[in-house]
């Protein structure tokens, strides 16, 4: 995978744009057990759009992410034990 490809950029910049829609989400949806603050809630959000950022900069760092550019880029999904 070649990651100064314009495809590359752009499955970034989707999968970026896709965590922050599903930080916000998470944030808005209020599933969170009762004794968890308000702090708490909106500290997990601002480390998932911090992770967002680095994502649209290229850094995928884990499995989840690069299954998702890679799955924005080619359609297909990583097969985990192949």
């Amino acid at each position: 995978m070649n990651m100064h490809s314009p495809a590359y950029i752009a499955a970034c910049k989707q999968v970026a744009n896709d965590w922050r829609e599903l930080a916000h989400a998470i944030r808005l949806e209020n599933a969170y057990a009762a004794h968890v603050t308000e702090e708490t809630k909106q500290a997990a959000m601002d480390k998932m759009l911090l992770q967002a950022d680095a994502i649209e900069r290229g850094e995928v760092n884990n499995f989840t992410i690069a299954q998702r550019v890679h799955y924005a880029m080619t359609g297909e999904c990583v097969a985990l034990l192949a």
